[in-house]
């Protein structure tokens, strides 16, 4: 639970998820993404205090070349 829970939550809960959502949209639409091995991803979970993968996912980015010239231009 990264922000709290009840009364004492973290006061920021408001503002961060929505940042996170447009983080991700723009990294989505910025960035060509592929993976760095071929191999099959591996779904598999480890339960703790939180769910997550048991093994990671390893990607590589690159930017979009159409977007960086249409962001990178002089005026």
């Amino acid at each position: 639970m990264p922000f709290g829970l009840g009364r004492r939550g973290c006061p920021g809960d408001g503002l961060a998820t929505p940042v996170i959502s447009l983080t991700m949209a723009s990294s989505t639409r910025c960035f060509e993404w592929n993976r760095v091995s071929e191999n099959r991803i591996d779904m598999t979970e480890k339960t703790e205090l939180t769910m997550s993968k048991l093994e990671a996912l390893e990607v590589m980015c690159k930017p979009r070349l159409n977007l960086y010239k249409l962001t990178c231009q002089d005026f």
